[in-house]
């Protein structure tokens, strides 16, 4: 018994040791902070932070209230220290309380003529813009940063860090500047300049907002689904398609061709009227706009051809059988002619025609219907 409570002993202080040297190693090694954004902050009350990549020519400044919400940011572009224009490009972004970028002013720094820096200013209201099409913030980090504990101020917020990614491996490299509220006078005095230009920007970007009639028009026209983008067209133009063709079709004194000429004015004066009408109201842009005329025009051509397919072109009866079929084929070869002249087949397409003979079971009349490819 005694021997069993030795080494039980034995094994506890073995393990406090263990936990005793990871602790002591533990200070001195690299520190891992869950970072969900660059500008995050683990004491302190920050005014405004400045974030440079190691390897990017980018830098962000992040502007914060006293109570800790970010209103602004700041974003720049620099150029190389040989050009004559120091900055490539400058964006400002005005937040909401919830964090959401509501307007955007820019500076594009263009080379204009005789070596002189052209300026082009930028402005996007997201209050006017569909959500596809509404700025958002620049990417500000996440998941966690790597950093030395020496590498921190006297809040313990680090200055030099290392993002970690998939598998612990480090991604870019990160150096901040962080200014706190009541220690640097003449920074709070940019912040609240900045927080005023939030502000107006902001002021000026409800003044000029949609409507939301406007507002739901617009944003109704991004949502494509399978029921405005295919099965509306599809119906549309099968609608067009059978209807008139049924309804003209027992007229017998009327002809296929006949039918087919009215049917295609009805559609070229109704159809169309109508296609517009659900454009108009329906999620359709450019591309979308297209597949709903394919769609459209691709299934009332099948659909009139359908119809008329088995009317009887003497008396306009549907009642008809098929008497007969026969498929039609031509190749076409494309070939090259050799040096040596001889010939050698460069490719070979085959064309089929299917030829039904169908027969009329009220009259006895026979006719041929002929369809693209092979019919089964």
């Amino acid at each position: 018994m005694k021997v069993y409570l030795f080494w039980l002993l034995v094994l506890v202080q073995s393990l406090c040791w263990t936990s005793t040297a990871e602790a002591q190693s533990g200070e001195t090694a690299d520190i891992k902070e869950n970072c969900p954004y660059l500008w995050s902050s683990k004491a302190g009350n920050p005014c405004k932070i400045v974030v440079a990549p190691e390897f990017s020519s980018s830098r962000c400044t992040y502007y914060f209230t006293r109570n800790g919400n970010l209103f602004a940011i700041f974003s720049e572009k620099l150029d190389d220290s040989l050009s004559t224009r120091p900055i490539v490009n400058s964006w400002f972004y005005a937040l909401d309380d919830r964090m959401e970028v509501v307007g955007v002013q820019g500076y594009n720094y263009n080379w204009a003529d005789r070596g002189k820096v052209d300026t082009v200013f930028q402005q996007f209201n997201n209050y006017a813009r569909s959500r596809n099409e509404q700025i958002r913030r620049p990417a500000m980090g996440h998941g966690v940063i790597i950093y030395s504990p020496e590498d921190v101020d006297s809040k313990g917020n680090w200055l030099k860090g290392c993002e970690r990614i998939l598998f612990d491996t480090k991604s870019d490299n990160y150096t901040r500047k962080i200014f706190y509220y009541d220690e640097a006078p003449k920074i709070e005095k940019e912040v609240a300049a900045t927080l005023a230009r939030r502000d107006s920007l902001i002021a000026y970007c409800k003044a000029n907002a949609w409507s939301a009639s406007e507002n739901e028009r617009v944003n109704r026209k991004e949502k494509h689904g399978f029921g405005w983008n295919f099965l509306l067209p599809l119906l549309l133009g099968m609608s067009f398609g059978l209807v008139p063709s049924l309804v003209l079709g027992h007229k017998t004194k009327l002809s296929n061709l006949v039918i087919l000429v009215l049917n295609l004015a009805i559609a070229w004066f109704v159809g169309v009227v109508v296609a517009n009408l659900i454009l108009l109201l329906g999620p359709y842009d450019s591309l979308w706009e297209g597949i709903f005329w394919f769609i459209a025009v691709a299934s009332y051509f099948s659909s009139m051809s359908i119809s008329l397919y088995k009317r009887c072109p003497k008396c306009a009866s549907y009642d008809c059988c098929i008497g007969d079929r026969a498929i039609q084929s031509e190749t076409e070869t494309e070939k090259a002619v050799k040096r040596d002249g001889s010939e050698e087949v460069l490719s070979r397409h085959t064309d089929y025609t299917t030829i039904e003979y169908l027969r009329c079971n009220q009259c006895g009349h026979t006719w041929k219907a002929f369809w693209r490819g092979i019919q089964k």
